[in-house]
């Protein structure tokens, strides 16, 4: 239940008060929201029967579908376990993790069924076949509104038990299974624990009662790690030799936030100095037993900041502005060793590596390059070895390229393009997002863009501050007050591939996925007349900030103060989102001048569905009790049933095949619906 504030039509902090006149859609009930569903459900369909649009979606879909194809296969990663017959470990599952963070998963099994989970663990007591072997999965069963359910099932009994109500994460350690569970939704501060084989006996183990941090568990060699996580800072919590939750490090402001060692755990701390080492025995020790210095300060100027190392190789994952290196650095004094470079992808480390009492040969890397099929990348100490997984032939027609642009503060701000070889695209669309310290990776980008691209499209990355592209600082520099810097970064951004690409503002549209949505919409504010692009892609856009960060009844607010700022408590944070709030400063008049596509799920509770609601009127220049359609340049907005922050099942494919369509067409100018 969201709270009373959430649809007060005066917010009141005390010192300050505002009206909110479009409060009453926040409870998303009633008859001007049920009349909103359906106007806006029949534009769609009306736009969809175009002509223009629906000759375009059956090809659209097939080059989806053929681009999903290629990443669908789960066995990029193995979980193995104590085989009790034959006294040796064998693979039980083998995995791949897909949008939204969740696995495809598939049991070492003859059908080879496919499933998908949010976690899953297994018994690492074995059994004497696969068949017999417990596995725990966690399931969102709330269609995408993070509603989780823990399952223990084997191939032979099926169904074993069952919990609901439970976090996104599991482990299983010594006769327990431990799970999650949530004091408010979406904030996961309770670790408990049952028996791993009935289900019964919970306990809870360990209670976090700072809102500011929200639990993780991370499976380790001895079993599971308790992370704390706070946009940045965190906290590493672990059994002790009485099974009870200690804490075993101090609260840091950038790191790795776990690396594995046999028998210790560790994590890498960065100092003026350079990147450090510290290791810690989990069981036996709260402090730190051993640090090493393993990356200068130059080094990391040169490849960026770390996110996985492995001390055992001596290899490390960096990135910097778009590009991933892989890096041997046996000596911290001589300069790495380039193993691997990857422009513009996504290189995943094999996350169950060391997890599960099997210790491997070598180091597995999922990689997602934009200009080849996906691979995987085998590293030992003295080799290194590709293994394509699939074929992707159209890969090879596509270039990438990085171009600097420079920020309105005299910041150099990099951003990365993929578009047919030696062609003049006929549509420029940036992605931007610029939050939480996450790297704006275009990965496997076909999954998403095919369609475009393979109609002459080029699709940009804008490596903006408040992102993760360039290491910590970076992150820090576009967050709570200092997010104008990010928009300017986009702006920037925009106009330096209009310049290289030779692309003008009519044929230019920007996307915002979550917290994107804060860019893109502030950018419509700042740019209303459509002469630095024409058009907006919108999903579930995080839009209605002054409003979210004022009502701590909402599931996200107090655990995101260190990201977007608490204006309840902070005069700096207030007089920002004031200013650059989407929704609130969207001009009067509304943005006549700019197309807007933006889609929403009704199940949705990191941000609601009201917030692209309440947008698009204030973009239409309309109130609630108005029809749909008075504005200048379209706004369409779909709001799907049963779907949540991430569309999944055949809705995914449907809706992005039919957004790209209208894209295309409207690009083209041929949808004459509009």
């Amino acid at each position: 239940m969201l709270g009373s504030e959430t649809h007060n039509n005066i917010r009141d902090l005390g010192s300050v008060a505002w009206r909110n006149d479009l409060a009453d859609l926040e409870s998303m009930s009633g008859p001007k929201w049920n009349k909103i569903l359906r106007d806006e459900k029949a534009q769609m369909a009306r736009v969809a029967a175009d002509p223009a649009v629906s000759v375009r979606i059956p090809a659209y879909k097939e080059a989806l579908l053929a681009a999903k194809k290629v990443i669908s296969t789960a066995g990029w990663f193995s979980i193995f376990y104590p085989n009790r017959r034959s006294r040796s470990t064998k693979p039980a599952i083998h995995l791949s993790p897909i949008n939204g963070g969740a696995f495809r998963w598939s049991y070492d099994h003859g059908d080879r069924k496919m499933y998908i989970s949010d976690d899953l663990d297994v018994d690492h007591e074995g059994a004497d076949r696969l068949e017999e072997l417990q596995i725990y999965t966690i399931d969102d069963v709330g269609g995408g509104s993070h509603d989780y359910k823990l399952t223990c099932r084997s191939i032979a009994d099926g169904e074993i038990w069952t919990k609901t109500g439970v976090g996104p994460s599991v482990s299983v350690a010594d006769g327990r299974a431990y799970y999650l569970r949530h004091e408010k939704r979406l904030w996961y501060n309770r670790l408990c624990s049952c028996d791993k084989d009935t289900g019964g006996g919970e306990r809870t183990e360990f209670v976090m009662k700072n809102v500011r941090y929200n639990l993780q568990i991370v499976k380790v060699e001895s079993g599971f790690l308790l992370r704390a996580e706070n946009n940045g800072h965190s906290m590493l919590f672990a059994r002790d030799e009485h099974n009870k939750i200690k804490r075993i490090d101090r609260d840091v402001n950038w790191h790795i936030p776990m690396l594995e060692i046999p028998h210790y755990v560790g994590r890498l701390v960065m100092t003026n100095e350079g990147i450090w080492e510290y290791r810690f025995s989990p069981r036996s020790s709260p402090s730190y037993v051993y640090q090493k210095k393993v990356l200068a300060s130059g080094t990391v100027e040169t490849y960026g900041e770390p996110y996985y190392y492995s001390s055992d190789f001596n290899f490390m994952l960096t990135r910097k502005n778009g590009i991933i290196y892989g890096l041997r650095i046996p000596d911290f004094t001589k300069i790495p060793e380039e193993v691997f470079k990857v422009p513009g992808g996504e290189v995943v480390p094999d996350m169950f590596y060391n997890s599960t009492y099997v210790y491997a040969g070598d180091l597995k890397f999922y990689v997602e390059d934009p200009c080849a099929g996906p691979y995987l990348i085998h590293l030992t100490p003295d080799s290194m070895e590709r293994q394509i997984l699939s074929r992707y032939p159209e890969a090879a027609n596509y270039e990438f390229n990085r171009i600097k642009a420079i920020s309105a503060d005299g910041t150099d701000v990099y951003t990365g393009y993929i578009k047919i070889r030696r062609h003049k695209p006929r549509g420029l669309m940036t992605v931007i997002y610029g939050a939480y310290g996450s790297p704006t990776a275009m990965g496997f980008i076909y999954r998403k863009w095919a369609p475009l691209l393979e109609n002459g499209w080029a699709i940009a990355f804008a490596y903006v501050r408040g992102g993760g592209d360039n290491g910590w600082t970076w992150a820090e520099a576009g967050r709570r007050e200092q997010r104008y810097k990010s928009i300017e970064d986009a702006e920037a951004c925009i106009k330096a591939l209009q310049r290289h690409l030779h692309i003008d503002a009519a044929h230019t549209y920007i996307y915002g996925r979550s917290a994107g949505g804060i860019q893109v919409g502030a950018l419509a504010n700042r740019n209303p007349d459509g002469r630095l692009f024409n058009g907006i892609y919108a999903e579930v856009p995080y839009v209605d900030v002054l409003q979210t960060t004022t009502n701590p009844s909402l599931p996200l607010t107090e655990l995101e103060y260190d990201e977007f700022g608490d204006p309840r408590h902070r005069a700096a944070d207030l007089s920002f989102w004031a200013r650059y709030s989407p929704v609130t400063n969207v001009p009067e008049g509304g943005l006549p001048a700019i197309f807007i596509l933006c889609r929403a799920g009704l199940n949705d509770t990191q941000v609601y569905a009201y917030e692209p609601v309440k947008w698009i009127l204030r973009a239409r220049g309309l109130t609630p009790a108005s029809s749909v359609g008075a504005s200048t340049s379209p706004k369409l907005l779909a709001i799907e049933e049963g779907q949540g922050h991430f569309y999944s099942g055949p809705t995914e494919i449907e809706a992005r095949a039919l957004d790209l369509a209208i894209l295309d067409a409207y690009n083209s100018q041929q949808i004459v619906s509009l």
